[in-house]
């Protein structure tokens, strides 16, 4: 970013210092909604909760059971020792099957000084591949020969596709580590089946 006149700088730090706190108080009020509606559930009849949402607050289902997901995950032991969230990284952890097994590994990373987003929570969350002693050769994995031009051009494009959305959807050192290895890997194993003649 240019510099800016000083006559600016005070005036934009303030702004900036009321959006953090507009941002903070988002998570509060996201949560205390999620309790409402969670609240509102209960008290209503059986089948009467959505037409109740639907006429009240002109929202769809998915749109409450957001909310109230986002409630329940906040009530997780580890939730509190988070940092404050972007909307968007809120409701990627209330999407997750199992937020309290990856909040423990995101408030490692939060207090490791790194940024907390939607993209860091989805990348915790996504299944790690487990470590194997020595890799299998390529000839075992592929033995039907017809296949692996279009296999090796599949990985091409993966690997290309994967070095495109780096600069869009990672900003943490560790995110591109990971995506780096993944790519050379794509590329490895483009190379070796290209070395096999095919």
């Amino acid at each position: 970013m240019s510099r800016l006149p000083d006559v600016y700088a005070s005036s934009l730090e303030q702004i900036a210092d009321r959006i953090r706190q507009h941002r903070d108080i988002a998570q509060e009020k996201i949560i205390e909604i999620g309790r409402d509606l969670i609240e509102a559930k209960r008290l209503l009849p059986h089948g009467q909760f959505l037409p109740w949402v639907a006429k009240e607050l002109m929202w769809g289902e998915r749109t409450a059971q957001q909310f109230m997901r986002i409630a329940e995950v906040a009530q997780t032991r580890k939730f509190s020792d988070l940092p404050k969230l972007s909307v968007s990284a809120l409701y990627t952890l209330a999407s997750l099957r199992e937020p309290d097994k990856v909040i423990p590994r995101i408030v490692d990373r939060a207090k490791a000084g790194e940024k907390i987003t939607a993209a860091t929570i989805r990348l915790e969350a996504s299944p790690r591949p487990a470590r194997v002693s020595k890799p299998m050769p390529m000839t075992l994995i592929f033995s039907a020969g017809h296949m692996l031009p279009k296999v090796r051009e599949e990985f091409e494009k993966e690997a290309d596709k994967m070095e495109g959305m780096v600069s869009r959807d990672c900003s943490a050192p560790d995110d591109l580590a990971l995506v780096d290895r993944i790519v050379a890997g794509l590329r490895s194993m483009a190379a070796e089946i290209k070395g096999m003649g095919y």
